[in-house]
């Protein structure tokens, strides 16, 4: 697989991890820690940072450090989507700017 590929896959796995943790939030807000629901979210948020950490080593060692780590802030586009299809917030004017900007920024880095 290209690293970059692998690289992007394993930014929405990070992302969605961390809107697992607010799906989380909100249900033990609803039906305390126990929940099923709480569990449920928790235990899959877990598995996908572990699925990442691993996917992450094995990025670093076939892409240059500054790559790796300029493109993680892709990670904040995916968290906007997240957060407008699971949790209904609404997306700015603002929001679409910098989105565009960071965005901009990554396909000027990963040019050849």
């Amino acid at each position: 697989m290209r690293p970059l590929l692998l690289l992007h896959i394993m930014l929405i796995i990070f992302s969605l991890a961390g809107a697992l943790t607010k799906v989380a939030a909100e249900a033990w807000s609803r039906a305390g820690f126990w929940s099923p629901e709480v569990i449920g979210a928790l235990a899959l948020s877990v598995a996908l940072l572990a699925l990442y950490a691993v996917g992450w080593q094995k990025i670093l060692k076939r892409l240059p450090l500054t790559v790796a780590y300029f493109n993680r802030g892709l990670a904040v586009i995916w968290g906007l989507i997240w957060s407008v299809l699971f949790f209904g917030e609404t997306l700015t004017f603002f929001n679409a700017l910098g989105a565009t900007v960071i965005f901009a920024g990554l396909t000027l880095v990963n040019r050849p």
